[in-house]
This record gives C-alpha cells, structure tokens and sequence, in this order.
C-alpha cells in the first residue's frame, strides 16, 4: 500500500473515524438545540407568568382605585348632603330666633305701653281720690 491509498484497513478506519465524529457532532448539535430550544421554551414560559401575574394585578389595582373613587364620590355626596341640610337648618334656626325676637320686642312694647297706661291711670284716680279725700275733709272742717 502506498501512502495516500485509502483502501482496505486505512479506508474502514476513516469511515470509522468519521461516522463516530459525525455521530458525536450531531449529539452535541442535537444537545445544544434541545438546551436552546429548552432556555427558549422556559422563557416564553416565565414570560407568560409574568404577564399573566401582571394582568392580574393590574385588574386588582384598577379595582381597587375604581372602588375608592366610588367611596370617595359617594363620602363627597354625602359631605355635600350633609353641609346642605345644616346650611337649611341654620337659615330656619335664624328665622325662628328673628321670629321670637320680633315677637318678644312687640310684647314687651305693648308691655310696656300697657304699664305706662295703668300707671297714668293710677296716678290720675290717685289725684281724684285726694282732691275727694281733701274735699271731704274740706267740707268736715266746716
């Protein structure tokens, strides 16, 4: 055999060589995809829980905040309710006390009026009675 002749021994032992390396090629190409496609597979998954975990508390949250606008709007209204209802009460409050004070003024005055009247009558029957008493005893005197 010359060098360089690839036949017999020499060629089985290159075909060999070769297949067992194509072999082992393919095996660690074949692993490497499957790790990668294995990584990918992973990710995409992680990735979905995560938006999925993200979904999810972005609809707790938007729950939440709709659910304390509406407790602050229905607190707002009933703030609103509440200050309307004592402005009426304060403004009838006032009527009334006006009212009162109108009256307790009228009464007071004719009170008053009345008093002064019975004491000019008092005062004038007073008068009367000792020009009569005087004059009574004018005339005993005599």
């Amino acid at each position: 055999m010359e060098k360089g002749d690839l036949s017999g021994k020499d060629l089985y032992t290159v075909y060999t060589t070769t297949t067992i390396t194509t072999i082992i090629i393919t095996i660690i190409t074949s692993t490497i995809i499957t790790i990668i496609i294995t990584t990918s597979t992973t990710i995409t998954t992680i990735t979905t829980i995560t938006t999925i975990i993200t979904i999810i508390t972005s609809t707790i949250i938007t729950v939440i905040i709709t659910i304390t606008v509406t407790i602050s709007t229905i607190i707002t209204i009933i703030i609103t309710i509440t200050t309307t209802i004592s402005i009426i009460i304060t403004i009838i409050t006032i009527a009334i006390s006006t009212i009162i004070t109108i009256i307790i003024t009228i009464t007071t005055n004719i009170t008053i009026s009345h008093l002064h009247s019975t004491s000019c009558m008092e005062a004038c029957c007073l008068r009367h009675v000792d020009e009569v008493v005087r004059l009574e005893l004018q005339t005993q005197a005599v």
